[in-house]
């Protein structure tokens, strides 16, 4: 399986802590596993979703990568391979578009596109959709 590397770009609400959303998601992706949480700036911290410091500091994080667990961890420290695909997703969160500033854009980045990538995408815009706030003038 040749790893190329794929991202996705969704939209998410600017007004949300769109890091907590993520994160959530990934919780129901990988619920039997201890997933973990690294910022992008930091080379050494990784914390398990479940650390409290997750959800209080590290949902403001713009940059990150989420695991599916320890091993997926130890696996990512020597790069991409076969055997790790798919078990580290890279989320970067961008800022106010400039065309809509009620929306940011999320690139999320993956290795190989499968049926179970294509849900999570699914499921994850279906969470930034269902926290979007629409003005009065713009609802039916």
């Amino acid at each position: 399986m040749p790893l190329g590397g794929l991202d996705a770009i969704l939209i998410a609400p600017t007004g949300e802590c769109v890091g907590d959303l993520i994160l959530r998601v990934c919780r129901r992706f990988w619920p039997d596993e201890s997933s973990c949480f690294q910022d992008a700036l930091d080379e050494v911290n990784v914390f398990r979703l479940d650390d409290p410091w997750v959800w209080l500091k590290g949902t403001s994080s713009k940059e990150f990568f989420v695991y599916r667990d320890e091993e997926a961890v130890s696996a990512w420290e020597d790069g991409p391979t076969c055997n790790n695909a798919n078990t580290m997703f890279h989320f970067i969160i961008g800022d106010p578009l400039p065309s809509d500033p009620r929306f940011v854009e999320v690139a999320f980045a993956f290795d190989k596109h499968t049926p179970e990538v294509g849900r999570f995408i699914r499921d994850l815009t279906s969470c930034f959709l269902s926290t979007t706030r629409m003005p009065m003038r713009d609802a039916a």
